[in-house]
């Protein structure tokens, strides 16, 4: 199973890709038009220079279309990060009001629960944080919920 990563952190990445992508395929492409109509001083033959210029200047837009391929998926990522954002608020408000320590940990320890190592605690609570979530939110993503099984771990058992 992967790590998650949240869809502001995707979005941002993707920002970032799609920002280097127009700025080294726009310079590119300058260099190639300067080139092209001999305004920067490259001696070579017509022939080499039209080669050249042709293919560098495919490379190029190549990059550039990529780029803004990266603009619109970051789009795309920004509005669904809002959507995540909102469902993360609703799963923390869930968790705060029907989730306590002692909720999670009534009958997952039949004797003392000082008796259970606490490895064997961390995997009982985590089990059943994560089949809360999944019953009370259908349709998540298993490493979403492995996340969010965790944060709430941390937050109600942090200290021990």
């Amino acid at each position: 199973m992967g790590s998650y990563q949240n869809k502001s952190e995707r979005a941002k990445d993707q920002k970032s890709s799609a920002i280097m992508l127009l700025l080294f395929g726009g310079a590119g492409m300058i260099f190639v038009l300067l080139w092209a109509f001999n305004i920067l001083p490259i001696n070579v033959s017509m022939y080499n220079r039209f080669l050249s210029c042709g293919i560098l200047g495919a490379f190029f837009l190549t990059i550039l279309i990529f780029g803004f391929f990266s603009i619109a998926s970051y789009n795309r990522l920004k509005d669904s990060a809002k959507e995540e954002g909102k469902l993360a608020d609703e799963i923390c408000e869930w968790y705060r009001k029907e989730l306590t320590a002692d909720k999670i940990d009534s009958g997952l320890f039949p004797t003392s629960i000082e008796e259970v190592p606490e490895e064997e605690r961390y995997f009982r609570r985590s089990a059943k944080i994560r089949m809360a979530i999944a019953h009370k939110f259908m349709n998540l993503k298993p490493d979403y919920i492995e996340e969010l099984t965790d944060k709430i771990y941390d937050e109600l058992y942090g200290d021990n």
